[in-house]
């Protein structure tokens, strides 16, 4: 037995004339996520140096930038995540930086982050820093936030 009435044409007539047109047009709707072009930040490019790469040089790059090698030299890139297993020694520039690694020379960066494992010695210049209980920071720390160095 069915709780629904089954519908005959002369139903689905009436329902199209009470609808007119608006039965057979496409639906409006809000555009979905997957339907919107992604902002171009989240097109920014994807470099991975692995733990077993060991460089003497520098590296650039306006994308993002996950650090698991040995660097001498200097780093910048437009987000930086340093593992527990890398290492950089010399300048480092990025709008953000996370860090579990281990990082000695100087820093610039919007927003940084060091993690429980990280260990850093450095001059660091920043706007907005977080560091996790467990973190080894040693050296000088000039934090303003963006607007005190607007007003400047």
């Amino acid at each position: 037995m069915s709780i629904f009435k089954t519908q005959s044409k002369t139903d689905l007539q009436d329902i199209s004339e009470s609808f007119g047109d608006e039965l057979h047009s496409t639906p409006t709707r809000a555009p979905l996520p997957a339907d919107m072009p992604a902002p171009a930040r989240d097109k920014r490019q994807k470099s991975i140096v692995q733990s077993d790469l060991h460089i003497t040089g520098n590296i650039q790059t306006t994308g993002i930038l996950e650090f698991a090698g040995h660097i001498d030299g200097d780093v910048s890139s437009d987000t930086l995540i340093i593992s527990h297993e890398g290492t950089i020694t010399g300048q480092v520039s990025a709008r953000h930086l996370t860090s579990s690694g281990n990082i000695s020379g100087n820093i610039s960066a919007e927003d940084v982050q060091l993690k429980s494992m990280s260990q850093t010695k450095a001059a660091m210049r920043c706007h907005k820093i977080t560091v996790e209980t467990g973190a080894v920071l040693e050296g000088k720390v000039l934090c303003l936030p963006t607007s005190a160095l607007k007003s400047k």
